[in-house]
């Protein structure tokens, strides 16, 4: 008997010898093979002859079994890195044709120039592919030309992301891509990602880019860190065709080409405060203007209200490489009551070891963050062990990674001390991945000693509220007015106990 359980439920027949069950299960596989996935084995293994490259039967296996069972979508060129580079020829040609395969990728790996003409090819010729991405790869200006290139002959094309983060394409292949995405009307409705940090963008020949972006389009995120790109250029294109659609934006490292005396540009000011969608910034390692940095101060306590408003939609906040040193501390200290940030960069503000008390104090009542980055902050021992005391009483912190570089250098300061910090520090973010159920009995026990203090509190203030008018001619305190009090405490309390202990046991 042979029985088949599938989506719908099992199917199951009898047949006449178990043979005969082998040489059916033997079919359904060499079906799979042939559909899933996509039939890239036997497309694979046509490629190979019709190129006249060895037929590799690693590749067929690692996409057949691995590829298969981890039911991804995307070819990742690293598999192969073993293998020569002419090898990966046909690996890549083959998603001209297969329908499987949705996202295309490579990450420090140098390609060829044999490899990326096969790589445009398939750009130019699918209309499956929806994700390019070629990290670090040695691509130079040609291969974004180029690439303008394929997707101009591709009028079918679904990219929606394209990542070319660290190559040497420069404002002039960026320019040229730039002006291909504009040229291609399906472009604007379906990119959503694009990438291109690392790439020097330094030049002034950026004016298809520019125009790109101005153009209304679809993109979510777009980064252009670490390429000296102008931001307050950037900013103008962003105004009239990023506004609805864009939620995380990263300029850290670029540039901000406005000249002393000026007022800064209308545009700039215009997108921050008309941007319908943008949920992420980072501007990190930007030298701003002298006349950015006048406002710092209003800008931190517009933070501190934004981290306290309890519909705050902020759930990450990066403060890296601002040395803000103790103006640090407004921040720090509005995270105790902070309700909507569940990660925050902190690293290389030198806070010292004040700024470490006060985000020790913050981390005791805070039960919302999940990340902390905090390295590059001038943290002695005794900073590092005032973190280690808080912790033993936060059990919701699951993500606080060792400050490699303050580390260092308080083991020199004292081995010992340190030593024993790390090991609390370390101890305490392992017990709070390990289990949430005497979390959950210690907060239920918080928040009934809570809500008891509240409304032992909160029912002489209403008594005294009103006071000798409530009080009955006879001068007793026994009166309707007092006992509807009396019996409304209770109700209230009742109800935030039954409230608490459903948020406890579905952990809201």
């Amino acid at each position: 008997q042979l029985a088949v359980e599938y989506e719908r439920g099992l199917a199951s027949m009898k047949l006449a010898s178990s043979e005969d069950v082998n040489e059916v299960v033997a079919h359904i596989g060499n079906c799979l093979q042939r559909i899933c996935p996509g039939g890239f084995s036997h497309m694979y293994k046509c490629v190979c002859d019709w190129l006249g490259f060895p037929y590799r039967e690693e590749v067929q296996w690692d996409v057949d079994t691995i590829y298969l069972t981890q039911d991804t979508r995307e070819l990742n060129v690293q598999d192969f890195s073993h293998l020569y580079h002419r090898d990966l020829i046909p690996i890549i040609a083959v998603l001209e044709y297969n329908q499987w395969f949705t996202k295309l990728s490579s990450k420090d790996l140098k390609l060829s120039a044999d490899v990326c003409e096969q790589i445009l090819r398939v750009v130019s010729r699918s209309s499956r592919l929806e994700e390019l991405v070629l990290e670090n790869a040695g691509l130079k200006t040609d291969f974004a030309q180029k690439l303008a290139n394929a997707l101009a002959l591709n009028p079918c094309s679904g990219l929606h992301t394209i990542n070319l983060t660290n190559n040497a394409l420069e404002d002039r292949g960026v320019n040229s891509l730039a002006q291909s995405l504009s040229a291609n009307q399906l472009v604007p409705s379906t990119l959503s990602y694009l990438d291109l940090s690392g790439n020097l963008l330094r030049g002034d020949d950026l004016s298809n880019l520019y125009s790109f972006l101005a153009l209304p389009n679809s993109l979510t995120v777009l980064d252009v860190s670490n390429s000296d790109c102008a931001l307050d250029m950037m900013c103008g294109a962003l105004t009239r065709g990023c506004l609805q659609h864009l939620a995380v934006l990263n300029f850290s490292k670029t540039v901000f080409s406005h000249r002393k005396g000026k007022d800064v540009p209308p545009s700039f000011k215009q997108f921050f405060s008309s941007s319908l969608a943008l949920s992420s910034i980072t501007m990190s390692g930007t030298k701003l203007p002298p006349e950015a940095l006048k406002n710092l101060a209003r800008v931190l306590d517009n933070l501190v209200h934004m981290i306290q408003d309890e519909e705050s939609p902020l759930t990450s906040l990066s403060l890296a490489d601002s040395k803000l040193k103790s103006d640090l501390t407004i921040i720090l200290n509005a995270l105790g009551s902070n309700t909507s940030l569940t990660k925050v960069d902190i690293s290389g503000n030198g806070m010292g070891d004040m700024g470490a008390k006060m985000l020790a104090k913050a981390l005791q009542i805070n039960t919302k963050l999940r990340t902390v980055i905090w390295d590059k902050n001038n943290i002695s021992p005794q900073g590092l062990q005032d973190i280690a005391v808080a912790l033993e009483k936060n059990f919701t912190l699951r993500c606080m990674p060792i400050p490699i570089n303050d580390a260092s250098q308080a083991l020199k300061a004292n081995q010992e001390k340190t030593e024993d910090a790390l090991q609390k520090i370390e101890n305490y973010l392992t017990r709070n991945h390990e289990t949430r159920k005497y979390l959950q009995e210690q907060a239920y026990r918080l928040q009934q000693g809570i809500v008891t203090t509240t409304t032992q509190q909160l029912l002489p203030n209403l008594y005294h509220l009103g006071g000798a008018s409530w009080t009955g001619a006879n001068g007793s305190s026994s009166n309707p007015i007092h006992k509807k009090l009396e019996s409304m405490a209770g109700e209230v309390t009742l109800v935030v106990d039954e409230q608490l202990k459903i948020f406890i046991k579905y952990g809201i």
